[in-house]
């Protein structure tokens, strides 16, 4: 069912407009970050007395670990924006958004509720307050949406 004038079609539509806009910006930071924590965790095997040599191969498998993480998160979250689009645009995917949306409202509290305990930096958390807002937004209209999708699919099948 294409019901592209659905306020709820337009706010999915909104949505992943601005979930590309934050995928951009944590790829942007993680890029700026990356190298001052590389240093810094060097700097502190080092100071620990482990030989430089050591402490730059643990580093880079920890950040082959974090960039291979960050990675996979970026592609689901490029395929939640995919979803969006396509339920908004075309009224397909919606079962795929749903059920995509609550996973990501799922991982997204979580990576709240671990920043928040562990003081982290303040810009991650507020992009991560935001994220979690916007899942939940894109939760409600996704799940809103497909219910109006099918109540329209209904009827036309009714009328014929």
């Amino acid at each position: 069912m294409n019901n592209k004038n659905s306020v709820w079609s337009k706010l999915i539509l909104a949505i992943s407009i601005l979930m590309v806009v934050s995928i951009v910006v944590s790829i942007v930071m993680l890029a700026v970050q990356l190298p001052g924590i590389r240093a810094v965790a060097e700097e502190e095997l080092i100071r620990q007395g482990v030989s430089e040599d050591v402490a730059k191969a643990a580093v880079d498998t920890a950040m082959s670990s974090v960039i291979t993480g960050v990675v996979l998160g970026m592609t689901f979250n490029v395929f939640e924006a995919i979803g969006g689009f396509l339920f908004s645009l075309k009224g397909k995917w919606g079962m795929f958004c749903v059920v995509v949306s609550i996973i990501v409202l799922v991982v997204d509290s979580i990576r709240v509720l671990t920043g928040l305990a562990q003081q982290g930096d303040m810009t991650t958390l507020i992009l991560n307050i935001l994220d979690l807002i916007l899942a939940i937004f894109y939760c409600i209209a996704c799940v809103k949406h497909r219910k109006e999708n099918q109540q329209l699919a209904l009827e036309e099948a009714k009328a014929n």
